[in-house]
């Protein structure tokens, strides 16, 4: 049993910094876009901002970008969220806002708001 603890306790030691970030990132992240645990973005975990972990998908890259740009030291930050709504991530046609509001991952270039479909309504 000491041997798992001493175990855990190095990889713990030389897990990255970002590695460890990443539940404060996505909770400050969840807070900021009233993200509610129903959706699903909410429902995505860590996967909005990582492809497999520890690996970064395109979403998650430009916010890794947009905090070394402006050094917020792994952190979110207004100017953060300013810096990654106005890009499309996943070159889907959408800006990562725009994927967020429509409750679409925003690294998933797949990931679209269904089509509405036309109503049963009166012939005109």
């Amino acid at each position: 049993m000491m041997r798992l603890h001493v175990g855990m306790a190095v990889v713990l030691a030389l897990a990255p910094a970002a590695v460890l970030a990443t539940p404060t990132i996505k909770a400050d992240f969840e807070k900021h876009y009233n993200i509610k645990a129903s959706s699903k973005i909410g429902k995505a975990g860590c996967n909005v901002c990582h492809a497999a972990l520890p690996k970064l998908n395109p979403f998650g890259e430009d916010i890794k970008k947009a905090q070394d740009k402006l050094k917020t030291n792994k952190k979110m930050t207004p100017a953060v969220y300013a810096a990654i709504e106005k890009l499309d991530s996943a070159k889907s046609g959408m800006t990562n806002l725009a994927k967020i509001k429509a409750d679409c991952l925003p690294g998933d270039p797949k990931d679209k708001p269904a089509k509405a479909k036309p109503s049963a309504g009166k012939k005109k």
